[in-house]
């Protein structure tokens, strides 16, 4: 096969995956009929032409960053949903709480709302991590470290299971990228989306913190459907769409506050 096809092969199924171990690229190669040795030359200039990361075992694709919105740019949009929605959430902690919090501005912001003593926070975050050491009432925090992503601001780690061995969560707070009409959930990276599917095993209760504008979309990788949490906490309203998966009384509606007007 010319070099050119490939490395328009390993591209593709590099884009599609977004995050894939160099040894699996290479099994996948080895379909047809490249050798280990020709697929990592090939895979040593897409990274020299700046189409891929090459790092501790692990391709990562460009094309994901180019197509992700800057946590800069998402903290500033519906801010006064994601706070009401913040303000909910704090009412489902119980003092000395084990918990997870994934990633997201509706997070950080359920984060810096805690006003009960937690006595051990875990996240994969950094802004996450910051609001938690911040708040006064949050005795403990862990910080899983890994590869940074610095539009995310979010570290991930293929082994993150290492990390929560023997730890136990009460509850476990989430976002998502996107939540379509069947009620399937949406992430935008998957390794992360994984560090979350490991966390809910070991959670008592998993609750998903989203807003409106986020529902009744396909947007990113789906890794879990809505029937799968316990609580949901939102401002969306239009909950017929959601009753073939939570019962009424495990959904949370926010109070929207609207600006006053002159």
């Amino acid at each position: 096969m010319h070099k050119v096809k490939r490395k328009e092969l390993l591209l593709k199924k590099i884009n599609i995956e977004k995050v894939i171990e160099t040894k699996v690229i290479l099994n996948y190669i080895s379909d047809f009929n490249i050798n280990s040795s020709t697929a990592r030359r090939d895979l040593k200039e897409l990274e020299n032409e700046c189409k891929i990361n090459i790092f501790f075992g692990l391709i990562k694709s460009i094309e994901d960053d180019k197509n992700l919105i800057l946590r800069s740019e998402q903290k500033y949009k519906e801010i006064n949903k994601k706070e009401n929605i913040a303000k909910e959430a704090i009412k489902l902690l119980e003092k000395c709480d084990n918990i997870f919090c994934g990633p997201g501005t509706t997070v950080e912001a359920f984060v810096r709302k805690i006003n009960r003593k937690i006595k051990l926070l875990v996240t994969n975050s950094f802004p996450v991590f910051l609001e938690g050491w911040k708040n006064d009432n949050v005795k403990d925090i862990l910080l899983i470290g890994g590869i940074f992503r610095e539009n995310s601001q979010v570290f991930w780690n293929k082994d993150a299971k290492k990390y929560l061995e023997g730890i136990k969560f009460s509850h476990t707070f989430f976002s998502c990228f996107s939540v379509d009409c069947k009620g399937n959930i949406y992430d935008n990276f998957i390794p992360e989306a994984n560090i979350l599917k490991e966390v809910m095993t070991k959670s008592c209760k998993k609750i998903l913190l989203v807003d409106s504008t986020k529902f009744m979309k396909k947007v990113g990788a789906g890794f879990m459907n809505i029937k799968e949490i316990d609580i949901l906490v939102t401002d969306f309203s239009d909950n017929n769409n959601f009753n073939d998966f939570l019962e009424p009384k495990k959904i949370i509606y926010s109070m929207i506050e609207q600006e006053n007007e002159f």
